[in-house]
């Protein structure tokens, strides 16, 4: 009985967390300074329901917030991002994603051409100044 009522609650606090993301697409919510602490903290509501007892089978539903994350401020993110496996799992694999391509240009790369400095500089001023590194650190 106690497993059917968290399942429940899981459920909705799914359900609730697809609301939120569709209002922050349509910019219902996180408008002013104030709707974006209430955000915030409800975001950290639901992810604290959503650790105990919900699954990741919608990554969509993630994959759709993280896009709207710029609405709040770096530390909010950060927070956000926290609460949730699934959006530290998408940080984890776009910051993957950028040190292996990176990686490979930079073995592909000659040394001794002034455009590669001036590309490898390039490259390492868009990762850092990127939301991904910023969520990462």
């Amino acid at each position: 009985c106690e497993r059917a009522a968290s399942l429940q609650m899981a459920w909705a606090s799914a359900e609730q967390l697809k609301t939120m993301v569709g209002q922050l697409e349509r910019g219902e919510r996180a408008v002013g300074a104030v709707d974006q602490g209430r955000a915030h903290l409800e975001l950290l509501e639901l992810g604290r329901v959503w650790q105990k007892d919900c699954s990741e089978k919608d990554f969509s539903t993630f994959e759709r917030l993280v896009k709207q994350l710029s609405r709040f401020s770096d530390g909010q993110q950060q927070d956000i991002i926290s609460i949730f496996r699934p959006m530290r799992d998408i940080v984890r694999q776009k910051m993957e994603d950028a040190a292996l391509a990176l990686n490979k240009w930079l073995t592909e790369a000659r040394t001794s051409d002034k455009q590669v400095a001036l590309k490898l500089t390039d490259l390492l001023q868009g990762i850092d100044s990127s939301f991904w590194f910023r969520s990462y650190k």
